[in-house]
């Protein structure tokens, strides 16, 4: 799960070192889902996430907690960009069964 703070503009490089966290903990077999938990408004290249997502191969899915209608709606444009499921959430509970529920299927 990841914070970013408020005002950032986050790119395929500047999210280099989260991307190198990953791959520590996940390497890559074990899989994982994204959880974006959007508590601060930030932009994000959305064209990076092709590239994040060749990264990852354990990769399952997005989660993206919003708690206001902007956020909603930036996270609702980057889904064209997202070849693997997402959903938005309104609370980072709902999230978490969410991304329990892919987990126990895959």
């Amino acid at each position: 799960m990841t914070e970013i703070k408020e005002g950032i503009i986050l790119n395929f490089e500047k999210a280099a070192a989260l991307f190198q966290l990953g791959k520590e903990h996940y390497g890559n077999k074990t899989p994982f889902v994204y959880i974006s938990n959007r508590i601060n408004s930030y932009s994000f290249e959305p064209t990076a996430h092709y590239k994040s997502t060749d990264l990852f191969p354990n990769l399952l899915g997005f989660a993206v907690v919003t708690y206001d209608l902007l956020n909603k709606e930036v996270a609702e444009l980057e889904q064209v960009f997202l070849n693997k499921p997402t959903q938005i959430f309104h609370t980072l509970d709902d999230a978490i069964a969410w991304v329990e529920q892919l987990i126990i299927r895959d």
